[in-house]
Protein backbone atom coordinates (compact mmCIF):
# COMPACT_ATOMS: atom_id res chain seq x y z
CA UNK A 1 0.00 0.00 0.00
CA UNK A 2 1.67 3.37 -1.18
CA UNK A 3 0.86 6.16 0.67
CA UNK A 4 -1.91 8.84 0.10
CA UNK A 5 -0.72 12.29 -1.71
CA UNK A 6 -1.01 13.70 1.58
CA UNK A 7 1.97 12.40 2.76
CA UNK A 8 4.28 12.78 0.00
CA UNK A 9 6.24 15.71 0.02
CA UNK A 10 6.90 16.22 -3.62
CA UNK A 11 4.03 14.68 -5.21
CA UNK A 12 2.67 15.37 -8.59
CA UNK A 13 -0.29 17.51 -9.03
CA UNK A 14 -3.57 15.91 -9.49
CA UNK A 15 -6.18 17.80 -11.62
CA UNK A 16 -9.34 18.25 -10.38
CA UNK A 17 -12.45 20.15 -11.55
CA UNK A 18 -12.26 22.99 -9.08
CA UNK A 19 -11.63 24.63 -5.50
CA UNK A 20 -15.27 24.14 -4.41
CA UNK A 21 -14.33 20.69 -2.94
CA UNK A 22 -11.06 22.18 -0.92
CA UNK A 23 -13.00 25.11 0.74
CA UNK A 24 -15.73 22.91 2.40
CA UNK A 25 -13.27 20.28 3.23
CA UNK A 26 -11.71 22.88 4.79
CA UNK A 27 -14.06 24.74 6.55
CA UNK A 28 -15.71 21.80 8.31
CA UNK A 29 -12.65 20.28 9.06
CA UNK A 30 -11.87 24.10 11.01
CA UNK A 31 -15.29 24.67 11.85
CA UNK A 32 -15.98 21.23 14.03
CA UNK A 33 -12.21 21.89 15.40
CA UNK A 34 -13.69 25.68 17.05
CA UNK A 35 -16.83 23.87 17.79
CA UNK A 36 -14.70 21.13 19.89
CA UNK A 37 -13.19 23.95 21.69
CA UNK A 38 -16.12 25.76 23.05
CA UNK A 39 -16.37 25.35 27.01
CA UNK A 40 -19.95 24.20 26.24
CA UNK A 41 -18.79 21.11 24.35
CA UNK A 42 -16.17 20.09 26.59
CA UNK A 43 -18.56 20.15 29.46
CA UNK A 44 -20.74 17.24 28.11
CA UNK A 45 -17.76 15.44 27.19
CA UNK A 46 -16.99 14.99 30.60
CA UNK A 47 -20.44 15.22 31.63
CA UNK A 48 -20.87 12.42 29.46
CA UNK A 49 -17.56 10.43 30.05
CA UNK A 50 -16.20 11.19 26.40
CA UNK A 51 -13.09 13.31 27.65
CA UNK A 52 -10.96 10.25 26.94
CA UNK A 53 -12.35 10.04 23.27
CA UNK A 54 -12.14 13.43 22.91
CA UNK A 55 -8.56 14.00 24.24
CA UNK A 56 -7.24 11.05 21.87
CA UNK A 57 -8.77 12.77 18.91
CA UNK A 58 -10.53 9.36 17.87
CA UNK A 59 -13.65 11.23 16.90
CA UNK A 60 -11.99 13.30 14.58
CA UNK A 61 -9.61 10.02 13.16
CA UNK A 62 -12.91 8.48 12.33
CA UNK A 63 -14.89 12.07 11.23
CA UNK A 64 -11.93 11.96 8.56
CA UNK A 65 -12.30 8.45 7.32
CA UNK A 66 -16.27 9.18 7.32
CA UNK A 67 -15.36 12.10 4.56
CA UNK A 68 -12.54 10.62 2.80
CA UNK A 69 -12.21 8.77 0.04
CA UNK A 70 -13.26 5.46 1.52
CA UNK A 71 -16.41 7.44 2.73
CA UNK A 72 -18.41 9.82 1.45
CA UNK A 73 -15.79 10.95 -0.52
CA UNK A 74 -15.55 14.54 0.06
CA UNK A 75 -12.14 14.68 1.22
CA UNK A 76 -10.95 13.11 -2.30
CA UNK A 77 -7.23 12.24 -3.21
CA UNK A 78 -7.30 15.42 -4.62
CA UNK A 79 -8.23 17.89 -2.09
CA UNK A 80 -5.46 16.03 -0.06
CA UNK A 81 -2.93 16.97 -2.73
CA UNK A 82 -4.68 20.75 -2.18
CA UNK A 83 -4.10 20.42 1.53
CA UNK A 84 -0.63 19.18 1.88
CA UNK A 85 1.00 22.61 3.16
CA UNK A 86 -1.94 22.59 5.52
CA UNK A 87 -1.01 18.91 6.54
CA UNK A 88 2.72 20.36 6.93
CA UNK A 89 2.32 23.33 9.16
CA UNK A 90 0.29 21.18 11.29
CA UNK A 91 3.01 18.87 12.20
CA UNK A 92 5.29 21.49 12.87
CA UNK A 93 2.84 23.29 14.79
CA UNK A 94 1.80 20.25 16.96
CA UNK A 95 5.63 19.74 17.58
CA UNK A 96 6.28 23.19 18.53
CA UNK A 97 3.73 23.31 21.28
CA UNK A 98 4.95 20.10 22.40
CA UNK A 99 8.27 22.11 22.82
CA UNK A 100 7.00 25.41 24.20
CA UNK A 101 5.71 22.80 27.08
CA UNK A 102 9.65 22.21 27.86
CA UNK A 103 9.92 25.14 30.14
CA UNK A 104 12.38 24.14 33.00
CA UNK A 105 10.96 26.54 35.39
CA UNK A 106 7.67 24.52 34.95
CA UNK A 107 9.10 21.29 35.16
CA UNK A 108 11.10 22.11 38.03
CA UNK A 109 8.19 22.31 40.02
CA UNK A 110 6.36 18.71 38.83
CA UNK A 111 6.44 15.90 41.48
CA UNK A 112 9.46 14.54 42.10
CA UNK A 113 7.84 11.33 40.73
CA UNK A 114 7.39 12.45 37.38
CA UNK A 115 10.74 11.53 36.07
CA UNK A 116 10.55 8.18 38.19
CA UNK A 117 7.16 7.55 35.94
CA UNK A 118 8.01 8.75 32.90
CA UNK A 119 11.76 6.57 32.48
CA UNK A 120 10.35 3.73 33.66
CA UNK A 121 6.57 3.75 31.10
CA UNK A 122 8.85 5.43 28.58
CA UNK A 123 11.56 2.62 28.78
CA UNK A 124 9.50 -0.43 29.46
CA UNK A 125 6.53 0.16 26.97
CA UNK A 126 9.18 1.33 24.15
CA UNK A 127 10.97 -2.26 24.90
CA UNK A 128 7.89 -4.36 24.78
CA UNK A 129 6.40 -2.68 21.79
CA UNK A 130 9.66 -3.10 20.19
CA UNK A 131 9.90 -6.57 20.87
CA UNK A 132 6.15 -7.91 20.31
CA UNK A 133 5.53 -5.14 16.97
CA UNK A 134 8.97 -6.60 15.50
CA UNK A 135 7.96 -10.21 15.78
CA UNK A 136 4.55 -9.05 14.25
CA UNK A 137 6.43 -7.58 11.54
CA UNK A 138 8.55 -10.65 10.54
CA UNK A 139 6.03 -12.68 10.53
CA UNK A 140 3.74 -10.54 8.23
CA UNK A 141 6.93 -11.08 5.91
CA UNK A 142 8.88 -8.06 6.70
CA UNK A 143 12.54 -8.52 5.96
CA UNK A 144 15.21 -7.72 8.88
CA UNK A 145 17.19 -4.97 7.96
CA UNK A 146 17.13 -1.11 8.49
CA UNK A 147 13.62 -0.79 6.89
CA UNK A 148 12.32 -3.18 9.70
CA UNK A 149 14.68 -1.33 12.30
CA UNK A 150 13.02 1.97 11.66
CA UNK A 151 9.58 0.63 11.39
CA UNK A 152 10.04 -0.67 14.83
CA UNK A 153 11.65 2.26 16.09
CA UNK A 154 8.28 4.37 14.95
CA UNK A 155 5.78 2.09 16.26
CA UNK A 156 8.08 2.33 19.57
CA UNK A 157 8.09 5.74 19.44
CA UNK A 158 4.37 6.04 19.32
CA UNK A 159 3.78 3.68 22.34
CA UNK A 160 5.62 5.90 24.54
CA UNK A 161 2.93 8.95 24.13
CA UNK A 162 0.02 9.48 26.55
CA UNK A 163 -3.63 11.18 26.86
CA UNK A 164 -3.35 13.51 30.20
CA UNK A 165 -6.47 12.58 31.14
CA UNK A 166 -7.65 12.66 34.70
CA UNK A 167 -8.49 9.73 36.28
CA UNK A 168 -12.08 9.94 38.61
CA UNK A 169 -10.39 8.35 42.09
CA UNK A 170 -7.35 10.40 41.33
CA UNK A 171 -7.43 14.26 40.92
CA UNK A 172 -4.83 14.86 43.60
CA UNK A 173 -2.07 13.09 41.12
CA UNK A 174 -3.12 15.16 37.78
CA UNK A 175 0.03 16.96 38.21
CA UNK A 176 1.77 13.96 38.01
CA UNK A 177 0.10 12.38 35.10
CA UNK A 178 0.30 15.98 33.34
CA UNK A 179 3.99 16.07 33.76
CA UNK A 180 4.65 12.42 32.47
CA UNK A 181 2.82 13.13 29.39
CA UNK A 182 5.05 16.40 28.92
CA UNK A 183 8.15 13.89 29.02
CA UNK A 184 6.40 11.04 26.86
CA UNK A 185 5.60 13.57 24.14
CA UNK A 186 8.78 14.81 24.27
CA UNK A 187 11.05 11.40 24.35
CA UNK A 188 8.32 10.41 21.19
CA UNK A 189 10.24 13.24 19.15
CA UNK A 190 13.94 12.23 20.66
CA UNK A 191 13.08 8.87 19.11
CA UNK A 192 11.53 10.21 16.07
CA UNK A 193 14.76 12.66 15.56
CA UNK A 194 17.06 9.79 15.98
CA UNK A 195 15.44 7.91 13.15
CA UNK A 196 15.36 10.53 10.65
CA UNK A 197 18.67 11.30 11.16
CA UNK A 198 20.40 7.51 11.31
CA UNK A 199 18.07 6.13 9.01
CA UNK A 200 17.85 8.50 6.05
CA UNK A 201 15.83 8.51 2.89
CA UNK A 202 16.74 7.27 -0.56
CA UNK A 203 19.78 9.51 -1.47
CA UNK A 204 17.69 10.72 -4.56
CA UNK A 205 15.13 12.56 -1.78
CA UNK A 206 17.85 13.81 0.13
CA UNK A 207 19.63 17.18 -0.97
CA UNK A 208 22.77 16.64 0.54
CA UNK A 209 24.99 13.87 1.88
CA UNK A 210 25.87 13.52 5.29
CA UNK A 211 27.11 11.65 8.03
CA UNK A 212 24.41 10.46 11.19
CA UNK A 213 26.43 12.90 13.43
CA UNK A 214 26.41 15.94 10.97
CA UNK A 215 22.08 15.49 9.97
CA UNK A 216 21.84 14.76 13.72
CA UNK A 217 23.83 18.40 14.71
CA UNK A 218 22.23 20.14 11.63
CA UNK A 219 18.72 18.88 13.38
CA UNK A 220 19.86 20.16 16.98
CA UNK A 221 21.49 24.07 15.18
CA UNK A 222 18.17 24.19 12.95
CA UNK A 223 15.89 23.74 15.55
CA UNK A 224 18.33 26.13 18.15
CA UNK A 225 18.43 28.63 15.31
CA UNK A 226 14.64 28.88 14.32
CA UNK A 227 13.26 29.55 17.87
CA UNK A 228 16.43 32.30 18.59
CA UNK A 229 15.13 33.82 15.02
CA UNK A 230 11.53 33.69 16.56
CA UNK A 231 12.16 35.13 20.26
CA UNK A 232 14.42 37.78 18.50
CA UNK A 233 11.20 38.50 16.50
CA UNK A 234 8.59 38.00 19.11
CA UNK A 235 10.60 40.70 21.46
CA UNK A 236 9.59 43.29 18.82
CA UNK A 237 5.71 42.30 18.27
CA UNK A 238 3.98 45.44 18.78
CA UNK A 239 0.53 43.46 19.75
CA UNK A 240 -0.46 39.76 20.10
CA UNK A 241 -2.09 39.87 16.15
CA UNK A 242 1.92 40.58 15.06
CA UNK A 243 2.91 37.96 17.61
CA UNK A 244 0.70 35.18 16.00
CA UNK A 245 1.87 36.15 12.68
CA UNK A 246 5.68 35.60 13.59
CA UNK A 247 4.76 32.64 15.47
CA UNK A 248 2.86 30.40 12.09
CA UNK A 249 5.74 32.16 9.68
CA UNK A 250 8.70 31.26 12.60
CA UNK A 251 6.94 27.14 12.80
CA UNK A 252 6.71 27.31 9.23
CA UNK A 253 10.05 28.34 8.11
CA UNK A 254 11.06 25.73 11.13
CA UNK A 255 9.54 23.07 9.35
CA UNK A 256 9.82 23.46 5.49
CA UNK A 257 13.48 23.98 6.29
CA UNK A 258 13.39 20.13 7.52
CA UNK A 259 11.28 19.20 4.86
CA UNK A 260 13.64 20.19 2.30
CA UNK A 261 16.36 18.30 3.98
CA UNK A 262 14.04 15.26 4.70
CA UNK A 263 14.40 15.98 8.37
CA UNK A 264 10.95 15.61 10.99
CA UNK A 265 9.93 19.11 10.74
CA UNK A 266 7.63 18.28 13.75
CA UNK A 267 11.03 17.73 15.93
CA UNK A 268 12.99 21.24 14.14
CA UNK A 269 9.73 22.77 15.69
CA UNK A 270 9.74 21.47 18.70
CA UNK A 271 13.42 21.79 19.65
CA UNK A 272 12.33 25.96 18.14
CA UNK A 273 9.65 25.91 20.39
CA UNK A 274 11.69 24.35 23.68
CA UNK A 275 14.52 27.18 22.44
CA UNK A 276 11.84 29.71 22.96
CA UNK A 277 10.49 28.31 26.29
CA UNK A 278 13.43 28.65 27.84
CA UNK A 279 14.64 32.28 26.63
CA UNK A 280 13.21 35.02 28.63
CA UNK A 281 10.50 36.17 27.38
CA UNK A 282 8.24 39.03 29.27
CA UNK A 283 5.08 37.55 27.70
CA UNK A 284 5.54 33.85 27.85
CA UNK A 285 2.33 32.89 30.14
CA UNK A 286 0.16 35.07 27.85
CA UNK A 287 1.81 33.62 24.25
CA UNK A 288 1.67 29.69 25.92
CA UNK A 289 -2.00 30.52 26.37
CA UNK A 290 -2.68 31.86 23.16
CA UNK A 291 -0.82 29.21 21.33
CA UNK A 292 -2.82 26.29 23.48
CA UNK A 293 -6.03 28.25 22.53
CA UNK A 294 -5.06 27.32 18.18
CA UNK A 295 -3.59 24.23 19.21
CA UNK A 296 -6.71 22.29 19.65
CA UNK A 297 -8.42 23.58 16.72
CA UNK A 298 -5.31 23.06 14.84
CA UNK A 299 -4.97 19.49 16.20
CA UNK A 300 -8.51 18.52 14.94
CA UNK A 301 -8.02 19.63 12.15
CA UNK A 302 -4.87 17.32 11.04
CA UNK A 303 -6.86 14.70 12.84
CA UNK A 304 -9.84 15.07 10.06
CA UNK A 305 -7.09 15.04 7.34
CA UNK A 306 -4.95 12.17 8.97
CA UNK A 307 -8.14 9.96 9.50
CA UNK A 308 -9.09 11.14 5.36
CA UNK A 309 -6.04 9.53 4.34
CA UNK A 310 -6.51 6.82 6.22
CA UNK A 311 -6.76 3.67 4.35
CA UNK A 312 -7.73 0.62 6.62
CA UNK A 313 -8.51 -2.26 4.15
CA UNK A 314 -4.83 -3.88 4.83
CA UNK A 315 -5.43 -6.83 7.09
CA UNK A 316 -1.47 -7.26 7.82
CA UNK A 317 -2.79 -3.35 9.41
CA UNK A 318 -4.95 -4.97 11.46
CA UNK A 319 -3.29 -7.48 12.62
CA UNK A 320 -0.25 -4.96 13.35
CA UNK A 321 -2.58 -2.65 15.41
CA UNK A 322 -3.51 -5.84 17.62
CA UNK A 323 0.22 -6.52 18.29
CA UNK A 324 0.47 -2.63 18.69
CA UNK A 325 -2.12 -2.62 21.40
CA UNK A 326 -1.35 -5.89 23.12
CA UNK A 327 2.26 -4.30 23.45
CA UNK A 328 0.86 -1.42 24.88
CA UNK A 329 -0.91 -2.70 27.13
CA UNK A 330 1.73 -5.38 28.80
CA UNK A 331 4.24 -2.30 28.45
CA UNK A 332 2.30 -0.09 30.63
CA UNK A 333 1.23 -2.74 33.31
CA UNK A 334 4.33 -3.81 33.48
CA UNK A 335 5.96 0.02 33.95
CA UNK A 336 3.64 0.59 36.49
CA UNK A 337 4.09 -2.24 38.50
CA UNK A 338 8.14 -1.38 38.34
CA UNK A 339 7.25 2.01 39.16
CA UNK A 340 5.19 1.66 42.30
CA UNK A 341 7.71 -0.92 43.92
CA UNK A 342 9.50 2.23 45.31
CA UNK A 343 8.38 4.19 48.13
CA UNK A 344 6.61 6.95 46.43
CA UNK A 345 3.92 8.75 46.66
CA UNK A 346 1.82 7.29 43.61
CA UNK A 347 -1.62 5.85 42.97
CA UNK A 348 -1.99 2.52 42.90
CA UNK A 349 -1.21 0.17 40.08
CA UNK A 350 -4.85 -0.21 38.45
CA UNK A 351 -5.62 3.64 38.75
CA UNK A 352 -1.14 4.28 37.50
CA UNK A 353 -2.20 1.88 34.46
CA UNK A 354 -5.55 3.41 33.92
CA UNK A 355 -4.16 7.20 33.78
CA UNK A 356 -0.59 6.03 31.58
CA UNK A 357 -2.50 3.78 28.98
CA UNK A 358 -4.49 6.17 26.82
CA UNK A 359 -2.71 6.73 23.77
CA UNK A 360 -1.75 10.26 23.32
CA UNK A 361 -2.69 12.18 20.03
CA UNK A 362 0.87 12.96 19.38
CA UNK A 363 1.55 9.35 18.85
CA UNK A 364 -0.52 10.35 15.60
CA UNK A 365 1.60 13.47 14.42
CA UNK A 366 4.82 10.42 14.96
CA UNK A 367 3.31 8.18 12.57
CA UNK A 368 2.59 10.55 10.17
CA UNK A 369 5.42 12.38 10.53
CA UNK A 370 7.48 9.35 9.75
CA UNK A 371 5.49 8.17 6.56
CA UNK A 372 5.86 11.92 5.24
CA UNK A 373 9.52 11.87 5.92
CA UNK A 374 9.83 8.62 4.00
CA UNK A 375 7.32 8.82 1.12
CA UNK A 376 8.18 8.57 -2.06
CA UNK A 377 11.24 6.27 -1.30
CA UNK A 378 10.21 3.64 0.64
CA UNK A 379 6.67 3.82 2.75
CA UNK A 380 6.53 2.59 6.54
CA UNK A 381 5.73 -0.97 6.71
CA UNK A 382 3.87 -0.56 3.78
CA UNK A 383 1.07 1.77 5.75
CA UNK A 384 0.56 -0.52 8.30
CA UNK A 385 1.93 1.50 11.10
CA UNK A 386 -1.04 4.10 10.55
CA UNK A 387 -3.89 1.76 10.80
CA UNK A 388 -1.99 0.07 13.90
CA UNK A 389 -1.41 3.49 15.06
CA UNK A 390 -4.95 4.84 14.55
CA UNK A 391 -6.49 1.25 15.55
CA UNK A 392 -4.35 1.01 18.41
CA UNK A 393 -5.78 4.67 19.38
CA UNK A 394 -9.68 3.01 19.49
CA UNK A 395 -8.85 -0.32 20.91
CA UNK A 396 -6.91 1.59 23.95
CA UNK A 397 -10.18 4.01 24.77
CA UNK A 398 -12.36 0.78 24.38
CA UNK A 399 -10.13 -1.57 26.68
CA UNK A 400 -9.78 1.51 28.75
CA UNK A 401 -13.98 2.39 29.44
CA UNK A 402 -14.91 -0.99 29.49
CA UNK A 403 -12.15 -3.02 31.35
CA UNK A 404 -10.64 -0.17 33.19
CA UNK A 405 -13.51 1.60 34.46
CA UNK A 406 -14.97 -1.16 35.63
CA UNK A 407 -15.32 -0.90 39.30
CA UNK A 408 -13.17 -3.44 40.90
CA UNK A 409 -12.24 -4.82 44.41
CA UNK A 410 -10.14 -2.25 45.72
CA UNK A 411 -6.87 -0.81 44.16
CA UNK A 412 -3.58 -2.50 44.26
Amino acid sequence: MSPTTLYAARAAAIPHGGVAGVIMALTLAVGLGILATHPVIRAWERKLGLSLLAASGVPFLLLGGLFGASGLGVLTEQVLHDLRPAFHLGLGWIGFVIGLRLDVRQLEKMPPTVSWVTAWHATVTALVTSAVCGATLWWLGAAPGDTMLRDVLVLAACAVTTSAVVVPNARSFAPLFEGVSRLDSAAALVALGAVSVVIRPDAAAVRWTLPPPAWALLLVGLGAVSGFLLWMALRQADDENEAVAFLVGGVALAAGSAGYLALAGAVVAALAGAMLANLPLPSHDRLLKGVEMVERPLLFVFLVLVGAAWKPWEGAGWVLAVAFFVSRVLGTSIAALLASRKDMDLPGRRTLIRALLPQGSTSVVIVAAAVGLYAGTEPIAAGWAVNAVLMGSVLTDLFCGVVLDTPAQGDT
